[in-house]
């Protein structure tokens, strides 16, 4: 086991003694780094130092949270937002390219640092061919960021002007990029609204998901299948078993560091991954030190040494989602699975999802939302799925991309089939659809629970749980339902929303060609709007319409105005509509529409 202060090896109280000493360090980084303190480096580490050679567990502890205090305050004005001005120089792309609105988004890395680099796609074509590592020479000028994102340690936006063709790779940097276009290029053969859940399944790359299923997959609580995580990390470290079995100890330790290393450059070094590529490099410790470890205290380890590394990534959802997720699974799923009125292996299959569940609901709920009352029979019914699709895409997937269309299309049958699973089971769960059946099969499996864990006293905590993570949908879904008749025009998403304040709560709607279909359909998820009596289109542009499109897919839509419907003789004056208690204005201006709305009960908004 790791040596901790305190630590005496021997019974299990005091392992589970050194365990919580090690989820109080994760603690003390963690709180740290949520609170930069401008200490020098310097100091807190020698600090550390000090606490160590002492080998007391609360100096210990502060001497973390010191550390982490340190290097978080020296993150944070490293990320300092750069004055407006011009610049030209040579960029590196962090992040792969994502066209969106019309424009190429990218994160780069710069001599001034981290960047978020904005061009119109018909100027940087050589940019949208270009993927993670690749380098430009870019002409342009530098503002500040709209919203700030603390995690990816980005000082400005980049408005490009002109920019080159790539510079040559670096031969690490074209190693994993070809690793990745050999995958995606065994993915071509999927349609194109399957082909980006593949690639998120297998390598992270999940640009090009429909706003639609994306937000499905976020309402029923399937968002993590499509980040890569362990699970697929552990499918690697499978493959390379026989290799690593022939090793010797050291040279085993140097193999895996080596894999997890391209691991992490092929999925783009996403929170998640680094989660459980540090795990994985914990875990290889203790078994080279021959201390094997509890999964508590690896995962503990792991969060300290990859906040300390990188202290504003405790400002990231994913890396919050990750390590809660995996919490939960540590702590509860043997433990509920032990009380489950199943099969050990089912009960097991069972309680996972659960766990993870409980885990990251309390993030969950504040980040997207209330959960879908289907969340958990949709985890179990998506992640076998999953691990294939992840499994194949892994193995397969790659085969794929070095044989013709027609071959790969045999190769990719099976896992086609997974992929219009899973989203057929997001789907479904998405619209919180239960029917009388799945109700009472649901009481039946809370109550038999209830039996069990009555005549097992010691497990009662665990029906609590369970039942929390059950039943808070069911309660955050009645709040929605009570609230549905909330009137108030409000934004979302770059739209404009405005529900009627009279009985029947018609709603409006304007929206446009940079609106976001996975937050706006969320929004109007969380107050129970389901329907649109007049929905908008301001602007003619391909966006917009494929907006409209998407939103329709999940809304009723009862009429539909656009700049096109309005003949040339109604554009030189205003245009005046009522819906319910709604006064809608609408002024053509150019190529888009420029709407207000007045609720008559409550007055302009």
């Amino acid at each position: 086991m790791i040596s901790l202060p305190g630590q005496r090896v021997g019974s299990g109280r005091r392992r589970l003694h050194a365990d919580s000493w090690a989820v109080s360090l994760a603690v003390a980084a963690f709180v740290g780094a949520m609170h930069p303190l401008p200490v020098p480096v310097w100091v807190a580490a020698s600090a550390l130092i000090a606490t160590m050679v002492v080998a007391r567990p609360l100096p210990l502890i502060l001497g973390v949270t010191m550390l982490s205090c340190s290097l978080a305050s020296q993150a944070v004005a490293g990320s300092h937002p750069l004055p407006q001005g011009q610049f030209n120089g040579i960029v590196q792309l962090a992040t792969d390219p994502t066209v969106e609105h019309g424009r190429v988004t990218a994160e780069v890395r710069t001599e001034q640092g981290r960047l978020q680099l904005s061009a119109e796609s018909s100027m940087a074509r050589a940019l949208v061919s270009g993927a993670a590592g690749d380098r430009f020479v870019a002409d342009g000028g530098i503002r500040e960021l709209r919203f700030a994102m603390p995690w990816r340690h980005l000082r400005g936006v980049l408005e490009v002007r002109s920019i080159s063709s790539a510079l040559d790779p670096t031969p690490a940097v074209a190693f994993v990029n070809k690793v990745r276009s050999v995958i995606a290029t065994g993915a071509r053969v999927l349609p194109s609204a399957l082909r980006p859940i593949q690639l998120g399944f297998v390598i992270g790359d999940d640009r090009g998901t429909s706003p639609v299923v994306r937000y499905d997959f976020e309402k029923a609580g399937l968002a993590h299948l499509m980040v890569v995580s362990g699970e697929n990390l552990g499918f690697l470290l499978i493959l390379a078993r026989p290799v690593l079995r022939g090793a010797g100890l050291r040279r085993r330790f140097m193999y895996c560091a080596a894999l997890l290393m391209v691991f992490m450059a092929i999925t783009r070094f996403e929170p998640s991954v680094l989660r459980a590529s540090a795990m994985a490099a914990v875990l290889a410790i203790t078994i080279l030190s021959g201390r094997p470890a509890s999964s508590l205290r690896v995962l503990s380890l792991a969060v300290v040494g990859v906040v300390l590394l990188d202290p504003l990534i405790v400002h990231s959802i994913g890396f919050r989602l990750s390590v809660a997720a995996t919490a939960g699974i540590v702590l509860l799923a043997r433990r509920l699975a032990g009380i489950l009125p199943l099969p050990r292996s089912v009960g097991l299959a069972l309680a996972v999802p659960v766990s993870a569940q409980i885990g990251v609901a309390p993030i969950a709920l504040f980040s997207f939302g209330p959960p879908s009352l289907l969340a958990i029979p949709a985890n179990v019914a998506a992640a076998p799925a999953a691990a294939f699709i992840m499994m194949w895409g892994s193995t397969v997937g790659v085969l794929a991309g070095f044989v013709p269309d027609l071959p790969a299309s045999l190769l990719f049958w099976p896992d086609r089939i997974a992929l219009e699973w899973v989203t057929g089971v997001a789907s479904v769960a998405a619209e919180n659809r239960i029917g009388p059946f799945v109700g009472a099969a649901a009481v039946a499996l809370v109550v038999m629970i209830g039996i069990r864990a009555i005549r097992r006293r010691s497990e009662r905590w665990m029906l609590l749980l369970f039942a929390l993570v059950v039943f808070l949908p069911l309660v955050v879904q009645a709040r929605t339902l009570i609230g549905a008749g909330e009137a108030g025009c409000f934004d979302v998403a770059r739209a404009r929303i405005c529900q009627s304040s009279g009985g029947d709560h018609l709603v409006v709607a304007s929206v446009g060609g940079d609106a976001d279909v996975t937050a706006l359909l969320s929004r109007l998820d969380s107050r129970g709007i389901d329907r649109i009596d007049l929905l908008i289109r301001t602007s003619s542009s391909a966006s917009a319409r494929r907006a409209i499109a998407e939103l329709s897919e999940r809304l009723d839509v009862r009429r539909l105005v656009s700049f096109e419907d309005i003949s040339g003789t109604e554009r030189a004056s205003a245009q005046s509509l009522r819906v319910g208690t709604i006064a809608v204005t609408i002024r053509p201006s150019r190529d888009r529409l420029e709407v207000s709305m007045i609720d008559g009960f409550d007055g302009p908004r």
